[in-house]
């Protein structure tokens, strides 16, 4: 069921019973619950970090910070394409490209 005032929105979600002593609520969790269920529309590129910060009402910056500070990269590249875009840029500077 959803509820909205206010450019907010109430949901309800149906969670284990073992996490009820895990939330606490109050404006700090809100602000963590809301990031993290923004993480995964931002890593599968449905939305931008800067949407996900303009959603949460926070600077991009401090987001990508605050995501950082959890654990998450901001850039996410694996060894193959940091290699790539090396090569890329090498050649590049060559006048190869």
């Amino acid at each position: 069921m959803a509820v909205t005032d206010n450019n907010v929105t109430k949901i309800e979600i149906t969670v284990p019973v073992q996490m009820l002593d895990l939330i606490k609520g109050g404006s700090e969790y809100d602000f963590k619950t809301c990031a993290m269920l923004l993480l995964p529309l931002i890593k599968n590129e449905d939305i931008s970090y800067g949407k996900a910060a303009e959603i949460l009402g926070i600077n991009r910056l401090d987001l990508i910070d605050y995501y950082g500070r959890l654990g998450v990269n901001y850039i996410d590249y694996d060894i193959e394409e940091v290699e790539e875009d090396v090569k890329n840029a090498l050649a590049f500077q060559k006048g190869a490209i």
